[in-house]
């Protein structure tokens, strides 16, 4: 009784995310004037939304600020609707439940309550890189990070690095042009979605501590592996 009641807990907090976009949506057609942020910002939100894999909570908490937010009850009035197209959820590790469609999987996030906007650490970045690669540029928001590798041998050759709060969100990522695999490590599960076209970058997700991670890059997975084994969180004091 108490799993059901925790799916259905996630099944909520995914529909709800999916009716705020729709009412974000809505607004934005209808002619609402947007905020204009720095070109620098829009360039690095670009390259989030043009990767394969999107966050959805990123993309909901821009379209908040740019926009104008939503009031919860008007997206609780019609939550029961929405309720009844949600597909078979499929439960993996650590509080990680993937969620397979036709043209993406959506991976959902538990309500672990370990982080919120006062405790976010905004300063997390894997301590190792593969030969070649440097820290090239970055972009914060309250909620998520994200971080842009270039390659000193190869402009084409980036890499990019992105978390957020993982409480109730969710990642959608290709399920069309990826192969998907779990892999554990060390108890740690990750999400790895190698790409079936070189010139596509392979994806690889984790959950840690509250926090949903992601990597892309065209790099071995075992060196997307170790990235992401080398990104540490410092206990909360």
């Amino acid at each position: 009784m108490k799993n059901n009641e925790k799916i259905f807990d996630l099944l909520i907090a995914g529909a709800l995310g999916e009716k705020w976009d729709a009412e974000l949506q809505s607004l934005s057609d209808s002619g609402t004037e947007p905020h204009e942020f720095p070109e620098e910002f829009e360039k690095n939100v670009r390259k989030i939304k043009n990767s394969i894999g999107r966050k959805e909570n990123l993309e909901t908490a821009l379209l908040v600020i740019g926009k104008i937010a939503v009031a919860a009850a008007a997206v609780m009035g019609v939550i029961s609707g929405v309720l009844l197209t949600q597909p078979k959820i499929y439960a993996a590790v650590q509080d990680v439940f993937r969620s397979v469609f036709d043209d993406h999987d959506k991976l959902l996030f538990s309500e672990s309550g370990q982080v919120t906007i006062e405790n976010f650490n905004n300063d997390l970045c894997p301590s190792y890189l593969p030969e070649g690669y440097y820290f090239e540029e970055g972009w914060f928001c309250p909620i998520a990070v994200g971080l842009t590798f270039g390659n000193y041998q190869d402009d084409e050759a980036e890499l990019m690095f992105d978390y957020g709060i993982a409480d109730g969100m969710s990642i959608s990522v290709d399920n069309e042009g990826h192969s998907y695999s779990e892999i554990v490590r060390d108890g740690q599960a990750y999400y790895f979605y190698e790409a079936d076209e070189p010139e596509v970058w392979d994806i690889l997700i984790w959950y840690k501590d509250g926090y949903s991670f992601t990597l892309y890059g065209s790099i071995s997975r075992e060196e997307l592996i170790k990235m992401a084994e080398s990104v540490e969180i410092p206990e909360a004091e």
